[in-house]
């Protein structure tokens, strides 16, 4: 029941998987009745995981950032650029496996999952990204969706929470290959560039 629901979730917070604990760092749930969990658990025993494999655990779960990305009253479309945009930029920028990739407004983590994809296709034997790669996101319930789309993915890089504009940002090592799409606006960041290294200065 929704009891036993709570203490899986108690459990996942401290598994011995490092990724595990950080994808699963402070959940909760919203379920209240037993009948919406029994829903829930019928909805995913339905489907056939088995014949999904891991790049197709990965493919299903883009598809659900999508679909909630579409949806206008989640507003999650903040955090999910539309996929032909990551994959036109990721094919122009041609990342290659020994370079370091970043994302530092990383959303879903689509860019990287991109890049990683377009490195495994073009170079034979490689293991995909740089380890050295890496993404900041700001917001922590976006950043917990980038940490399951990475482990979906099969990939292993640092997936840091904060703000690239303060000194989090000043303290990241340099990049090869920049791929990003930052939020626009002076709502949410006016005032927040703490950071004295930015030579040009905006409002946005």
């Amino acid at each position: 029941g929704l009891a036993e629901y709570g203490e899986r979730l108690q459990l996942l917070q401290g598994a011995d998987d490092t990724r595990i604990r950080q994808v699963f760092a402070g959940a909760t749930t919203s379920l209240r009745r037993e009948a919406s969990l029994r829903s829930l658990v019928a909805g995913l025993d339905a489907i056939h995981w088995d014949e999904a494999g891991p790049m197709g655990l990965g493919d299903i779960y883009e598809g659900l950032l999508h679909k909630n990305a579409t949806d206008r009253k989640s507003g999650a479309g903040q955090y999910f650029t539309p996929r032909p945009v990551v994959e036109c930029l990721v094919e122009l920028l041609q990342p290659q496996p020994e370079e370091v990739v970043s994302d530092p407004a990383a959303g879903t983590l689509g860019f990287l999952i991109s890049a990683d994809a377009y490195i495994k296709a073009g170079a034979a034997g490689t293991t995909g990204l740089s380890r050295l790669s890496y993404a900041v996101e700001l917001v922590a319930d976006t950043r917990r969706l980038a940490l399951m789309n990475a482990l979906l993915h099969g990939i292993d890089i640092r997936i840091l929470q904060g703000d690239t504009l303060s000194p989090i940002g000043t303290d990241l090592p340099p990049s090869d290959v920049i791929l990003t799409n930052p939020p626009f606006g002076a709502k949410m960041g006016l005032g927040n560039a703490t950071r004295t290294d930015l030579s040009i200065p905006t409002s946005n």
